[in-house]
Parts: structure tokens; sequence; C-alpha cells
């Protein structure tokens, strides 16, 4: 016979219950339903047939009833989970509290979100400016000058070697010539200087971008 059924704590099989289910039902008592000894820390467990009983931890250690003992940790594992995420969503207000008084209202990830929109409309914006401009008129053969035009909506500088091929095209492409031809050298001065119009142009803009970029990883990540 199990020894909480033996001073009258119902039937076993018991169970370790939730004290906030069962405070208000077993009042003040404060002392061990099983020995009467005083306590300070109440257990609470549950018959069977459901009769909710308080007892002292050595009381119920000494049952050796590994699942009541269980029972205990794992009540203790939830209080202390509740105590950790209680004190991190205290932290997370007091930080947040902490920003808006630094940010005229805002928090960190609100400023970083703005940003986020400005980066997104920007691009939008050099698109929408950049999406005639004469070099990406030649730039329209799938493989190559496909990828290069591409630099354009993803706002990304052109290396010299990209450069360099992107002026042989565009002045082949505007002059009707073969490279090297005399069509060719009279364009190729122009060509060349449009290609480092839409070079600048990316570049300005990829500058302004990547200044933005770390101000938004730095609100979010420090």
């Amino acid at each position: 016979m199990h020894t909480f059924q033996q001073s009258g704590l119902g039937h076993p099989p018991y169970v370790v219950v939730h004290p906030k289910q069962h405070a208000l039902e077993k009042g003040q008592i404060f002392w061990c339903e099983h020995c009467g000894t005083t306590i300070k820390n109440r257990h609470f467990i549950q018959s069977s047939e459901g009769k909710v009983s308080i007892v002292g931890i050595d009381c119920l250690k000494k049952t050796g009833d590994e699942g009541l003992i269980d029972g205990v940790k794992r009540l203790k594992r939830e209080a202390k989970a509740r105590d950790r995420a209680k004190q991190c969503e205290n932290q997370r207000v007091e930080r947040l509290e902490t920003e808006r008084s630094q940010n005229g209202g805002h928090t960190n990830a609100e400023l970083a979100a703005a940003i986020d929109a400005d980066i997104e409309a920007r691009i939008k914006a050099f698109i929408i400016a950049t999406e005639d401009h004469a070099v990406l008129k030649s730039l329209t053969k799938i493989g190559f000058e496909q990828s290069m035009s591409h630099n354009v909506y993803l706002v990304t500088p052109y290396t010299p070697g990209q450069l360099a091929v992107i002026k042989k095209i565009h002045t082949k492409k505007r002059s009707r010539a073969r490279a090297n031809s005399k069509a060719y050298n009279e364009s190729f001065s122009v060509c060349s200087a449009e290609v480092d119009d839409l070079q600048a142009n990316i570049v300005g803009e990829h500058t302004v971008l990547e200044k933005l970029r770390g101000q938004s990883r730095h609100l979010k990540f420090g």
C-alpha cells in the first residue's frame, strides 16, 4: 500500500499538480497532510480519484515514488523557465524604453524598418531613372550582356574588366561597325563616356545604399 494511501490521501497513482490550480481550494493549510509537520513550501498531489492534498518535500521523497519526485522537478523547471522568461521580458521592455528615449520615441527595430523601406524605395526609383540609359539599350543579348544589365537592378558597380567589355559592346552596337574600324574609333570616346556615366550613377547610389544598410545592420545587431 502506498504510504500516502495509509494516511488517507486517496488512492494511487498520485501525480504532482500545479499549486495555482488548487491554492484557493486548499486555503491556509501549511502543514503536511501526511505527517502533520508544519511546512513552508507546499507540494500539491492528486490521487487517482481526484483528491488533492498538500505534503512536504521530505515526505514526498520518502515515498520513493519516482513519478512524484519527477513531478516536483518538472514544476521547479517550469518555475525557473517562467522566471527566466519574465526576466527576459523585463529586460526587453527596459531596452525598448531606452531605445525610445534615445531615438525620439522610436525603437531600433522601427528605425531599421524605416531605413529598409527607404532602401527599397531608392532602388525602385534608381531603376526607373536608369532604365532608359543609352548603355542599357545596348546590353540586350542573352548571357553576359543581360547579366551586366541586371547589375543596374542590383545597383552593383561594374569591375574594371566588365567596364572594358561593356564599352566595346556599346561602341560596336552604336557605331554598327567592327572593333578598331574608323566608325568604331570615332564613336568610342562618346560611348565610353556613356558607360562611365552609367557606372558613376551606379557607384553613387550604391554608396548611399551601403551606408543605409550599415545603419540598418547597426540598429538590428549593434
